[in-house]
């Protein structure tokens, strides 16, 4: 499994899985880095170092990131990670599985209800298990079956972390406890892999919802959006007042604290910053000039989900503009440094691209232990640019002339016969291509003349 997720670092691609597998692989890899969650409208990163895990969203929410959900790996870490909540990876995942649907965790560990497990050594010294441990201590050969009726959601995590072994039965063991099985019904509840048939599913209109239920629902809705227009149902940024202003006074009524005396004390919590967060976005939403802006700064830089994403978005944005000036005035080095900010607070692949090209401009005066150790740095952060988004022929250039350092001639001619597709009369890409073909006829007959 472990395999199976790392290779997925850095490549774009999306990861289908259980939350708890993937942090069972990251750990077990050393992963060090961000995780982009994509869960169904609701996309978030958590960052990976040193040993925890950094994010934002509330704890209960993470069990729920059951297998439908996605995610995406990057070595990069986020730059702003440190001033959020951290767990330490191990406590985490043991928290995800306490959290994790009971019937699923069962079903999954079904397959093994026959066997022994023994735990390790190490485990021991993990301190937030010294408690859950305690009745198994000096149990060399544990049934697995009799322990999941009371303990079998630190059996998974033990297994699924390797902190136990299964031991096998013999054939004598296994048939004692295939006796005990036949009168249970540990696994006979639905899990959640069990399709129900259409006969079986009852009818919506035939289950009453509780005003609990109605008001967590909009809450949920609230919290989700994965912006400001989405949040009052605004399609391609275009606003009618009455449909607006209709939206906003039916989410308020609804979480109006008349209306919260019979829920939960978490809920009416939770409702109390939502009504906040709507009324806060409603203000700006309804401001012509900074819906504008707003849209602009989603389509560049990524959501806003609040003023303070907005006001945040506003202040990179205009950093990249005077970034952009530093270039102008030779000012390389600070201009790449905002460039690289920006990137690492927003993932905007334009200013990946510029902390490359605007680099670039002072890599003649670096040494050749600089150029070994950038090049390699440069060449990664144009790969992803490229792949993503594709590059601008300065860009394309670059690469190019990075690749012939490095010594791949094949993959520095393909960039410039990328570039002579676009431009097919670039004599620049022209002269770039004969010169690596010419060197790398007299690099082969040199070695073929030895």
């Amino acid at each position: 499994m472990e395999e199976i997720v790392l290779q997925y670092v850095n490549t774009g691609k999306k990861l289908r899985v259980r939350f708890d597998k993937l942090l069972v692989a990251l750990h077990s890899g050393g992963f060090e880095g961000t995780i982009l969650v994509i869960d169904g409208a609701d996309r978030y990163e958590m960052t990976v170092a040193k040993g925890r895990i950094y994010t934002d969203r509330p704890f209960n929410k993470l069990p729920k990131l059951d297998g439908k959900a996605l995610f995406a790996l990057s070595n990069r870490l986020s730059g702003n990670y440190s001033n959020q909540k951290d767990y330490e990876t191990l406590f985490l995942l043991f928290k995800v599985v306490e959290n994790s649907d009971r019937f699923l965790l069962l079903s999954l560990m079904k397959p093994y209800a026959e066997e022994f497990f023994s735990i390790k050594p190490e485990a021991g010294l993990i301190e937030f298990l010294h408690e859950s441990l305690a009745p198994f201590v000096n149990t060399k050969k544990i049934e697995i079956f009799t322990s999941l009726k009371k303990y079998f959601r630190l059996v998974y995590f033990l297994l699924i972390t390797h902190y136990a072994v299964i031991i096998p039965s013999s054939d004598a063991e296994r048939e004692i406890i295939r006796k005990k099985m036949e009168n249970t019904t540990l696994f006979s509840e639905k899990t959640e892999e069990v399709v129900e048939s259409e006969e079986a599913k009852p009818e919506v209109k035939d289950r009453i919802v509780s005003e609990e239920e109605k008001i967590l629902d909009l809450i949920i809705k609230i919290e989700k959006s994965p912006d400001i227009f989405t949040l009052f149902d605004i399609k391609n940024y275009k606003v009618e007042d009455r449909a607006l202003r209709h939206s906003y006074i039916s989410m308020v009524q609804q979480l109006h604290s008349d209306r919260l005396q019979n829920v939960s004390e978490d809920i009416a919590l939770r409702a109390k910053d939502a009504l906040r967060l709507v009324s806060e976005n409603y203000e700006l939403v309804r401001n012509e000039k900074d819906r504008e802006v707003m849209a602009f700064l989603i389509k560049k830089y990524g959501p806003i989900k609040s003023n303070a994403d907005y006001q945040k978005l506003k202040e990179l944005n205009d950093a990249m503009y005077k970034a952009t000036a530093l270039t102008k005035f030779g000012s390389f080095d600070a201009a790449a440094k905002i460039f690289d900010y920006i990137y690492k607070q927003t993932g905007n692949l334009e200013a990946l691209e510029k902390k490359v090209t605007t680099n670039w401009q002072t890599s003649s005066r670096w040494s050749a232990l600089q150029k070994a150790e950038r090049f390699s740095e440069m060449k990664s952060e144009l790969m992803e640019v490229k792949n993503k988004k594709g590059l601008s022929l300065e860009a394309l250039y670059i690469l190019a002339e990075i690749l012939e350092y490095q010594k791949y001639p094949r993959d520095a001619l393909d960039v410039l016969d990328e570039i002579l597709r676009i431009t097919p009369d670039d004599y620049r890409a022209a002269g770039m291509k004969k010169r690596i073909v010419y060197y790398e006829k007299l690099e082969k007959e040199q070695k073929g003349s030895k």
